[in-house]
């Protein structure tokens, strides 16, 4: 009886992560995708799952706005940034670029 070593290898989720969207890209059945790859499928249904537990990606659309006067709007807001859970971020003042970025990546997701 001959002794079968595997190795078995760690994936980081960002590894995992792209690994679960070529599964889905390709149009192959997970098992079939996990045989011509060499992963276990278990693991492959393990990081599918793990993806649809995820948030979806935060989509930015730019959307032009009618030029009204000063006073047709009270208050007016040079600019208003609403997220999917609620926040909303108001300036009266236009915010530098680095700034704006800087106070994005500081709120925890």
């Amino acid at each position: 009886m001959e002794n079968k070593r595997t190795t078995r290898r760690y994936l980081k989720p960002e590894q995992r992560r792209r690994i679960a969207e070529r599964c889905r890209a390709s149009g192959l059945e997970p098992s079939r995708f996990a045989r011509r790859h060499g992963y276990k499928l278990s693991s492959l249904w393990r990081w599918l799952a793990e993806q649809r537990r995820e948030p979806p990606a935060l989509l930015w659309q730019e959307v032009r706005l009618p030029v009204t006067p000063a006073s047709a709007c009270a208050p007016c807001w040079a600019l208003e940034i609403v997220s999917p859970d609620g926040l909303i971020l108001r300036c009266r003042d236009g915010l530098p670029w680095e700034d704006l970025v800087r106070l994005l990546r500081s709120r925890p997701c």
